[in-house]
């Protein structure tokens, strides 16, 4: 039987695993461990749970869980329900080598092939991809548990997906959709310190046949508190607002009779004209990807620094256009005008925001946007009457803050 160090021991232990990475001597925020892994209502007092947590590369999930058990187990607390797959090895060489831990285990996920429904608790606070999730579902007990960080990203994505999808994200929806699922969105600039371009989402999900999804929107408000039921994925939105459904419906309907801006793109125009740098004499060329989430040009096509160039950093002339892939084509300088005109309308940029949910404005986010009669120079209301868009719709839009 080896010695159970004190919490401050195992907390100093894990601070040097992190050191021993970055020379910076810190863990994950006991904070952020302690918000999402309390919306798991571990039963704490059962010692013989099965335990697996997910590249704990911080430290601070396990630390947590750790203390929580010892608050009903005191020293005679067993560690052999807990093992981890990771890469970082340090972390297993000072439990062992520092501490004599023999009963916590370092197990990959190709090792655990066999390990189908064996587990009753998965963990991984920071950000996974969906292999690993679905790996970590697999291997839970019916009504087993499992807790999961990932870019929301694969959530919020409502753009169609010109190659489909991979194997392992249908998985990852098919399981949240068809389990018993909590989400929670959060920005995470306030949880981990670093820039993000899309919300992540911690995903809980319970290994119990439900089709509906409890989620909390905090990457608009981190002091928001109120959870909401949908239906499923489709109904989540980067908005934080189940309004945007209906909105999202009713526009595509209403606009669908209507050429799209994608049509304009070279790529697509190239397809019916060999000749098109003589036929289209202007081209428009937005920002290849606006990033930081929620930042002042998240949801435009242009930087405030292009708008006040607009005639040599958006419009171009057939000679002097350089980037052809992310380039809008026009037969007059007037068309081209009014086409950066109607992109900047609060409109469009909400039709955008219903389908940008990361920095990429080159990957299908302009895909189903309208285009209307570019003889004419757009407005808001101009669109709204023409579409006869209802009144709390025009609102919403309207007040819908682009800078969050």
């Amino acid at each position: 039987m080896f010695n159970i160090p004190t919490i401050s021991e195992f907390e100093k232990a894990m601070v040097a695993i992190k050191s021993l990475h970055t020379g910076k001597e810190q863990i994950g925020s006991m904070s952020f461990n302690q918000k999402n892994i309390d919306m798991m209502d571990i039963d704490y007092s059962k010692s013989e749970q099965k335990i697996h947590f997910i590249n704990p590369q911080y430290g601070g999930d396990m630390i947590y869980v750790y203390n929580k058990f010892r608050e009903y187990h005191s020293h005679n607390i067993t560690l052999n329900i807990l093992s981890a797959s990771t890469d970082d090895k340090f972390y297993f060489d000072i439990l062992q080598n520092q501490f004599g831990f023999k009963n916590i285990f370092n197990v990959s996920f190709g090792e655990m092939d066999c390990a189908f429904e064996t587990h009753d608790i998965v963990i991984r606070c920071t950000p996974g991809d969906t292999f690993d999730f679905v790996k970590g579902f697999d291997i839970l007990k019916p009504n087993g548990k499992i807790l999961y960080s990932h870019l929301a990203e694969i959530i919020l994505n409502k753009k169609e997906r010109t190659m489909g999808e991979n194997g392992e994200r249908i998985k990852f929806k098919d399981i949240i959709s068809n389990n018993q699922t909590k989400i929670r969105l959060f920005n995470g600039k306030d949880e981990f310190k670093s820039v993000f371009d899309t919300p992540v989402a911690t995903i809980f999900v319970t290994k119990k046949k439900s089709h509906s999804i409890n989620i909390l929107y905090n990457h608009i408000d981190n002091t928001n508190t109120n959870w909401n039921d949908v239906k499923s994925i489709n109904d989540i939105w980067i908005h934080g607002n189940p309004i945007v459904s209906n909105i999202f419906r009713f526009l595509n309907k209403e606009t669908k009779k209507y050429p799209k801006i994608f049509n304009r793109l070279y790529k697509n125009l190239k397809k019916e004209n060999k000749n098109i740098l003589n036929t289209y004499k202007y081209w428009v060329t937005p920002n290849y990807w606006n990033g930081v989430l929620f930042s002042k040009n998240y949801y435009s096509f242009f930087s405030e620094q292009k708008l006040k160039l607009i005639n040599t950093k958006i419009i171009y002339k057939s000679e002097n256009i350089s980037n052809l892939d992310f380039s809008f084509g026009f037969k007059t300088k007037k068309e081209a005008l009014n086409f950066v005109y109607l992109l900047e309308t609060k409109f469009m940029r909400f039709y955008l925001s219903m389908y940008k949910v990361d920095k990429n404005l080159n990957r299908n986010e302009s895909r189903n946007l309208p285009e209307f009669d570019l003889s004419k120079k757009w407005t808001d209301k101009m669109i709204q009457k023409k579409l006869e868009i209802p009144k709390k719709y025009c609102i919403f839009i309207d007040e819908f803050n682009f800078i969050q």
